[in-house]
């Protein structure tokens, strides 16, 4: 079996797990609710951007400087907005910017790479993957896993702006 057939067979052993991770981080950052600031246009740049970069940091960097952009919704409770979603300063917890729904979603990502890629690098090192190449498309798939879990729960709000509604 060629490199590419184990890879995808590995992929796919993984998928239910993914989907999961996916649908869970999206459920508990709220970040499909009214005044998100995040939209069915942002994931689909996401999405896009994970497709043409060539490597997680990239991509990461990337998000990282989406986070540096948004700016605060309601200046008096500086409630985050869009990749800052989740950031309020006068909730415990939310006090640093690792609350932001950008950063958090980072780490997922980061987390993807121990616990799915080193696993398939590992038992098949006599191929030697490059688990750069193996992370990345386990974020590629999580990036569309999450993005249609957010867009089943913007639908479900009944929010403008979803695939469903014609916004992406």
């Amino acid at each position: 079996m060629n490199k590419e057939l184990i890879l995808l067979k590995e992929l796919e052993a993984r998928n239910n797990a993914l989907v999961q991770q996916a649908q869970a981080f999206i459920d508990t950052s709220e970040v499909y609710e009214k005044g998100s600031g995040l939209d069915s246009r942002q994931w689909q740049l996401l999405l896009s951007r994970a497709h043409q970069q060539g490597s997680v940091r990239d991509l990461t960097a990337w998000i990282e400087y989406q986070v540096s952009r948004a700016e605060p919704k309601d200046k008096k409770r500086q409630k985050g907005k869009g990749w800052k979603w989740g950031w309020d300063p006068g909730q415990p917890g939310h006090d640093t910017e690792t609350a932001f729904f950008g950063r958090r979603l980072i780490g997922e990502l980061e987390r993807l790479r121990t616990e799915f890629a080193q696993p398939i690098q590992q038992r098949y090192q006599r191929l030697s993957f490059d688990i750069d190449e193996i992370w990345m498309a386990l974020v590629r798939l999580y990036i569309c896993y999450a993005r249609w879990r957010f867009e089943y729960r913007r639908d479900l709000a009944g929010e403008p702006g979803s695939a469903a509604e014609g916004g992406g």
